[in-house]
């Protein structure tokens, strides 16, 4: 008989013996090493269950392919111009652009949003060449996504944080060759914060520049509760942010702001005590003068008019004139982190353009748009929707739980129904014959004493 009919035999006598008891200590341990597999599984599943519900998003139970640090690919796509010159004629799709490498202090965020400035075709123009980083380079401020990577020194984020902010600390001083336009970029730990759970990527990702220069002129003037402003451009992306920080942040009694006459009712419901048509009134021959006048256009000959003796002028348009101060911006999270409360409570929101977001594919007619100073608040977003892309929003918020009431549950129950009956299935015969609680406690007492000796 050759080995392999032998140990068939062996099996068929073994399966055809069941419950007589020719091999009880055979049986005895099947049923423990059995029972035991079954916990250990039945508390594995429930590990593992809890592991991938949330590490990873689940459908049907099936878990989805979420971006992992070894996904990450060496290049992307992302907009880019190599001259400087007209943005229509310079800013040109690329889909080879390398993966910006992380440093100590920063994380890879997957662009989810990002919104342009008027300082992002600026630099396209080459109006801040010498500063500026020899092309090519990836324009772009503003963004709101997902971190992918951290950095070593980093400790205020992790992996799948959802995250917004101005990744150019000095603005107009060496901005990133990789900027925002693209599918990853890079920022210091220092620039980010935790985006409002409240907010949408692209409502977040078109407040950091705009938010951080309102707020840093405001405090430059010192504006104080029951003090009055002026804000020229009333309805741009500061504007209106200035509005309502003026308003219900710095506690001024009086908000007044210009716009052209369609955008009129805009500045009321953002909080102006006067909203100043420029298209039919001076506000330079207004009787009344205010404590600040914070000009976000560019009008430097007529801020004296309207500002009280000894009041402060704050202009983001150079050149400054007396009584004028003019600030390079610093854009950190701190502005962002103090603001959270008002952004989360909806005293403080962001303004979209009804034109926007435009898809990624649209930059160009949002830069065309943005370009003929016609924008409200921040119409200029852009929703950055890479179909390569391996992760969504929806994604991370699932993972969350923030919308667990009706979400399937977690595949827990599945592992244990499956393991369940598996076990079931190696120790049917056994229960069969003598209560499972018997053997459990007679495989332990046997285990027990072969221990002892």
């Amino acid at each position: 008989m050759s080995a392999s009919s032998s140990a068939a035999t062996r099996v068929d006598d073994w399966q055809s013996n069941w419950g007589k008891d020719k091999f009880p200590d055979m049986a005895h341990a099947s049923v423990g090493l059995s029972f035991a597999a079954f916990v250990a599984l039945a508390w594995s599943s429930i590990i593992s269950g809890y592991i991938l519900c949330t590490a990873k998003a689940l459908v049907c139970g099936k878990i989805m392919a979420a971006a992992s640090f070894d996904s990450i690919p060496s290049v992307q796509k992302a907009w880019t111009y190599s001259e400087f010159g007209k943005t229509a004629d310079v800013l040109k799709f690329d889909d080879n652009v390398p993966i910006p490498e992380v440093k100590e202090d920063q994380v890879l965020i997957k662009v989810v949003a990002a919104a342009l400035n008027p300082i992002d075709y600026k630099r396209i123009h080459g109006l801040i060449k010498a500063i500026d980083a020899p092309p090519p380079n990836v324009p772009g401020y503003d963004v709101a996504g997902v971190v992918v990577k951290v950095g070593s020194q980093v400790k205020k984020f992790k992996f799948g944080d959802e995250v917004y902010g101005d990744i150019n600390e000095l603005p107009v001083q060496k901005p990133k060759r990789i900027g925002t336009l693209a599918e990853y970029t890079t920022a210091e730990e220092r620039v980010l914060a935790l985006k409002p759970t409240n907010l949408s990527f692209a409502e977040a990702a078109s407040l950091p520049l705009a938010i951080e220069t309102a707020y840093e002129g405001l405090e430059r003037a010192e504006l104080s509760a029951g003090q009055s402003i002026l804000v020229l451009g009333g309805a741009g992306g500061v504007g209106t942010l200035l509005i309502q920080l003026a308003k219900h942040v710095f506690g001024a009694s009086k908000v007044a702001a210009t716009a052209s006459t369609g955008k009129l009712e805009l500045l009321r419901s953002l909080g102006a005590d006067l909203a100043i048509d420029y298209t039919k009134e001076n506000f330079e021959d207004l009787p009344e003068k205010f404590d600040v006048v914070y000009d976000t256009v560019g009008q430097p000959e007529k801020l004296a008019k309207a500002v009280k003796e000894g009041g402060k002028v704050v202009t983001i348009a150079p050149p400054p004139t007396p009584p004028a101060v003019f600030f390079s911006l610093t854009s950190t999270a701190s502005v962002l982190e103090k603001l959270k409360p008002y952004l989360e409570s909806g005293k403080v929101k962001p303004v979209l353009d009804p034109k926007g977001p435009f898809p990624f594919s649209k930059t160009l007619e949002a830069f065309a748009y943005l370009e003929t100073n016609r924008a409200t608040g921040k119409e200029d977003q852009v929703l950055n929707k890479v179909v390569a892309a391996a992760l969504n929003p929806v994604d991370f918020l699932r993972i969350h739980g923030l919308f667990k009431d009706i979400d399937s549950p977690p595949p827990v129950s599945l592992f244990l129904i499956f393991f369940f009956f598996a076990s079931i299935f190696c120790f049917r015969v056994l229960i069969l014959k003598k209560k499972l609680s018997d053997l459990i406690s007679s495989w332990f007492s046997k285990l027990g004493r072969r221990v002892s000796t």
